[in-house]
């Protein structure tokens, strides 16, 4: 089972490997490489969870998706090479800051931070194998639900169990029966494995893009708690594959897109821009095959859901009228926000306020368009899943204490990127101070 999980693994990274180098700009390669390898097994797990749902609609939970993923990088493979042949690559510099004396310390405290992080991580694996609650009612036992039906895998959506969220994207659902099926029987390692991959690999994007971006202490930095401007359609339909994703992996993705689709038409407006310009066409067009694959699960697979169908227009108005509602959200947001990442100690949002205070505001990144994009959205889908707890939930304090810390969490590497992008490097900040 273990070669199994580990080809799994290594089939996952040669996919999204393999497309990147395919997609990505000739030129940009040689000094955009560890992003590109940081971001090569999130997006390769994205390409098989998709692959995996279209195989399930034509074949069942079978293994033949294994040799239709070698056959795909078999053909990424070729193309690649091909293209390597007519296109050689012109290395392009990347400025970055100069690091000060004391930037060795980064990468070990850093490594210190990580060990930690994943002696953490087995612990609470070996407490509790099967994950918490959201992992065994929904996404664990949904893929077993998928895996041992068969052929009759459609019955994994049921609207008999609503609790168990029926209607769910399948993205991690698809990677777990991916694993198992590769490892030749259930395995409570293999949803550990994708928890471990999607967790490490979030750190290694943020990481690397930092470092890329700004400089090689602000990407220490920016996985612990000089720019590229390679202007290409290629990597707004990445960008564009990328929130699809978002959409096939949990509800909350709709919102996402939505909040960045809105962000981004009335930050065009206010600079009077046009606001479906070429790199929003090619980021379109990377969401379109994802977007598809969607709409085909919510329309013929899936059962409503379970907030929305109990929507009743009576109902909405009495909560929204409700001021104890939103004193109750505005007190729980305050709360989790001001804690979050404690864990005990200081919480994570205060160290980086303390960040802020002694770097403040690059002026290199202040007046950056697509940065300002990302905050609005940001802001957007805060105000969004308050909605949503506003007008829908019945059991309001539970659904409060239960999920929204999760939510926030879903948006840390989000704003650690917005962040860390925005703010002075500790190079620029000392070379300020000096002068």
């Amino acid at each position: 089972m273990i070669a199994g999980l580990l080809a799994s693994v290594l089939t996952c990274y040669a996919i999204g490997g393999l497309t990147l180098s395919l997609l990505w700009p000739a030129r940009a390669l040689p000094a955009t490489r560890p992003l590109l390898l940081a971001a090569a097994l999130p997006l390769g797990a994205g390409l098989c969870a998709v692959l995996m749902f279209l195989w399930l609609l034509i074949a069942g939970p079978s293994r033949g998706v294994v040799v239709l993923e070698l056959i795909l990088i078999a053909g990424l493979a070729y193309a690649v090479l091909r293209r390597s042949r007519v296109q050689a690559p012109d290395v392009a510099a990347v400025p970055m800051s100069r690091p000060d004396g004391t930037s060795w310390l980064l990468p070990i405290v850093f490594a210190i931070a990580a060990a930690v992080a994943v002696a953490g991580f087995v612990a609470i694996t070996r407490q509790y194998p099967h994950g918490d609650w959201d992992a065994w009612m929904n996404w664990n036992m949904r893929a077993r639900m998928i895996l041992r039906a068969g052929p009759e895998w459609r019955v994994a959506f049921t609207p008999l169990l609503p609790w168990s969220h029926p209607d769910y994207p399948l993205l991690l659902h698809s990677l777990v029966v991916r694993s198992w099926l590769y490892a030749g029987g259930e395995t409570l390692a293999a949803p550990a494995l994708v928890a471990l991959i999607m967790s490490a690999s979030t750190v290694a994007v943020l990481l690397t893009s930092l470092r890329l971006l700004r400089s090689p202490s602000q990407g220490w930095i920016g996985g612990l708690d000089g720019s590229y401007h390679e202007r290409t359609p290629a990597f707004a339909g990445l960008a564009g594959f990328a929130a699809g994703l978002a959409l096939w992996t949990k509800n909350e993705g709709a919102l996402f897109l939505l909040a960045l689709a809105v962000a981004h038409v009335l930050l065009s407006l206010w600079h009077r821009q046009p606001a479906l310009g070429r790199s929003a066409r090619a980021f379109l067009l990377g969401l379109g095959p994802v977007l598809c694959v969607l709409a085909y699960f919510k329309l013929r697979l899936a059962p409503p859901n379970d907030l929305i169908s109990g929507l009743a227009l009576d109902r909405t108005l009495s909560r929204v009228a409700a001021p104890d509602r939103y004193a109750a959200i505005g007190r729980a947001l305050k709360g989790h926000i001001a804690g979050f990442g404690g864990n005990g100690l200081i919480s994570a949002v205060w160290l980086l306020v303390a960040y802020l205070a002694g770097t403040w505001v690059s002026d290199e990144t202040r007046k950056a368009g697509w940065l300002r994009t990302a905050s609005l959205a940001l802001l957007i889908v805060v105000a969004g899943h308050a909605s949503v707890y506003l007008t829908m939930s019945d059991e309001l304090p539970r659904h409060l204490n239960n999920s929204l810390e999760r939510l926030l969490l879903q948006l840390w590497p989000a704003t650690l990127f917005v962040l860390f992008t925005a703010l002075r490097t500790p190079e620029e900040a000392s070379e300020a101070s000096r002068g």
